[in-house]
């Protein structure tokens, strides 16, 4: 996750703008949602997520019903300066990164998931072996965005999962950016899907919902035991259990994803991440997404 608890105000008002893709079939969510059914099957999915934890925040709770999809990581969870590292404890940056990996990896055994067959890091195109690391995904949209279009290429799935563009985290902003960019590229008609994570609210950081004023969502409430099978996921991340104390297990909730228009802000005022010293604003953001926009070749979704 990367994150501390810190209050912040900001306005509940959001942009929506033009099209990044198409409005997909309801019927993927209605199969999400069937997810609560023990019988369910999950749609074949690529879910792209920031961080290591990212993935059990987001579907821990139905985690084992997901053997046919295919997680993707976009950054390592380790920041290059190594203060993440040494704070944890860790005699370096590479000690970090594996920890964090094998964190993730000990939380799909859990359920029953081989990690290593459908947990994946992502490695930028053309450079194998190249991961990106925490907090610069957004230094790197292009590269992100053509490496996913391979991987929604090659794994052909019935659905893509992303972060919404919410400005909690640059690095989930930047996977939002990238999924939306990479299906542009494609002409894909592939459906997007989006889980919240948190962002800034009217007393600190919300957590677990959307900013209002965007679709409906599908709210899952979780069963005692799957709000326990989440916990015990989550409680495998022993680097990140003082940000991971402060979420709740007991629902989860997804929405076809909304046009965003990259180039401004996800809503007005503070961003939650711009309460930090992380070298990046909501508007440096902005300009990163332009300049990728350009180097990918497509035009500006205000234009």
């Amino acid at each position: 996750m990367g994150i501390s608890h810190q209050n912040g105000k900001v306005s509940s008002k959001l942009r929506y703008l033009r099209a990044f893709c198409p409005i997909p079939s309801m019927d993927i969510c209605e199969r999400l949602s069937s997810l609560l059914n023990s019988a369910a099957v999950s749609p074949r999915l690529l879910i792209v997520l920031a961080h290591p934890d990212d993935e059990v925040l987001a579907v821990g709770g139905r985690l084992e019903r997901m053997a046919g999809s295919q997680f993707l990581c976009v950054t390592d969870g380790a920041r290059l300066d190594g203060n993440d590292a040494r704070d944890h404890g860790f005699p370096g940056l590479s000690e970090y990164r594996a920890a964090r990996r094998r964190e993730l990896l000990r939380a799909f055994e859990l359920a029953g998931l081989d990690g290593n067959l459908c947990a994946r890091m992502l490695n930028l195109k053309g450079n194998l072996g190249r991961q990106v690391s925490d907090r610069r995904a957004a230094l790197q949209l292009a590269e992100i965005t053509e490496s996913l279009t391979r991987e929604i290429q090659e794994f052909t799935p019935e659905a893509v999962l992303t972060h919404p563009y919410e400005g909690g985290h640059p690095d989930h902003d930047a996977c939002s950016f990238a999924v939306h960019a990479a299906i542009r590229l494609l002409s894909s008609k592939v459906p997007l899907i989006e889980a919240p994570l948190y962002h800034a609210g009217r007393e600190g950081m919300e957590m677990g919902v959307f900013l209002p004023g965007g679709p409906p969502a599908s709210i899952a409430l979780l069963s005692k035991l799957q709000q326990h099978h989440k916990h015990e996921r989550l409680a495998c991340f022993v680097s990140q259990s003082q940000t991971l104390g402060l979420f709740g297990a007991e629902m989860e909730q997804y929405r076809m994803a909304p046009h965003y228009n990259f180039i401004e802000p996800p809503h007005a005022g503070l961003l939650f991440y711009e309460g930090f010293r992380w070298g990046i604003s909501g508007q440096g953001f902005c300009e990163l997404a332009k300049a990728a926009l350009a180097d990918l070749g497509l035009p500006r979704a205000d234009a």
